[in-house]
C-alpha cells in the first residue's frame, strides 16, 4: 500500500525545504537554499536608529527589572547593575552581528 502514495522522489520532483528550515538556517548562519539570491538593498537610516533604540531599550529594562529585584531582596544596586550590564554586553552583541550583515 506505501507504493501508491505519490513522493517527490518518485515523481523526480525536489523536494523544496520548509519556511521552518529556512528560517533556523538563518537564525544559525547557515546558507538557505529558498531561491535565487536577491540584490542587497541599501540598508535604510531608520534601520540604524531601530538598532540605537535597541541597545537602550533592552539596557533600561533589564536594569528596572535589576532595580526591582534589588528592592525586593534588598541587595543594593548588584542586580540592578548585573542585570544592567548583561543587558547592554547582549545589544552589543546583536549590534555587531547586526552591522556585520548589513556589511556584506
Amino acid at each position: 500500500m506505501s507504493d501508491d502514495v505519490p513522493t517527490p522522489e518518485k515523481d523526480g520532483l525536489k523536494s523544496k525545504p520548509s519556511a521552518l528550515t529556512n528560517l533556523a538556517q538563518r537564525s544559525a548562519g547557515l546558507p538557505t537554499e529558498a531561491g535565487p539570491k536577491e540584490e542587497k538593498a541599501e540598508p535604510s537610516p531608520w534601520q540604524h536608529v531601530g538598532l540605537g533604540f535597541q541597545i537602550a531599550g533592552t539596557t533600561l529594562v533589564m536594569g528596572l527589572i535589576g532595580w526591582e529585584m534589588d528592592r525586593l531582596w534588598a541587595t543594593g544596586p548588584w542586580c540592578m547593575f548585573g542585570l544592567g550590564m548583561a543587558g547592554a554586553v547582549g545589544s552589543i552583541y546583536l549590534l555587531i552581528k547586526e552591522a556585520l550583515r548589513l556589511g556584506k
